[in-house]
């Protein structure tokens, strides 16, 4: 954990490239729960995919992203740490996953009991609507879970041509 806590942030990073590479190795056994923890600033400046595509990627193989972002303390960087913050929310978000912000070893500690206990207590649903879209292009479709203490996650977003 200290090292970690110590490691300094710097380079290129092609992100996006590397999330659809490491999806495309994960087995594809639709019965299998498949989870990514990613460690990172979430500052993209060298993939050839967007966000858009990682995301996609992530939905089709049913993958949820667990982001665990690390703040650093310059802040000369809190304008790309702001947007890094917003690309782990939004990946976490629209995959099933969740975002962690981690400023310190005990937020790392947190964070990882935090997930434990997600991964324990939670279960996947995939669902392939077979009604007609509407006009937007959205099929209607209803979800009841009956435990108070329970949510629901879903996908914001669609394969690509259903945008």
């Amino acid at each position: 954990m200290k090292q970690i806590g110590e490691a300094r942030i710097s380079g290129s990073t092609a992100l996006f490239d590397s999330l659809i590479e490491v999806m495309q190795v994960i087995p594809s056994d639709q019965r299998s729960r498949k989870t990514l923890l990613v460690i990172s600033d979430f500052e993209d400046n060298s993939s050839h995919h967007s966000l858009d595509d990682a995301i996609l990627r992530a939905q089709q193989t049913g993958t949820a992203i667990f982001a665990f972002m690390r703040l650093g303390e310059d802040p000369r960087r809190s304008r790309s740490a702001n947007r890094g913050l917003r690309v782990a929310q939004r990946l976490a978000e629209e995959t099933g996953g969740e975002a962690y912000r981690i400023e310190s070893p005990k937020d790392m500690e947190i964070a990882l009991q935090h997930l434990q206990l997600l991964l324990k207590s939670s279960y996947a649903v995939k669902y392939h609507a077979s009604a007609t879209p509407n006009k937007n292009g959205n099929v209607p479709l209803k979800i009841e879970v009956h435990r108070k203490d329970a949510s629901v996650v879903a996908a914001q977003r669609g394969p690509a041509g259903n945008l």
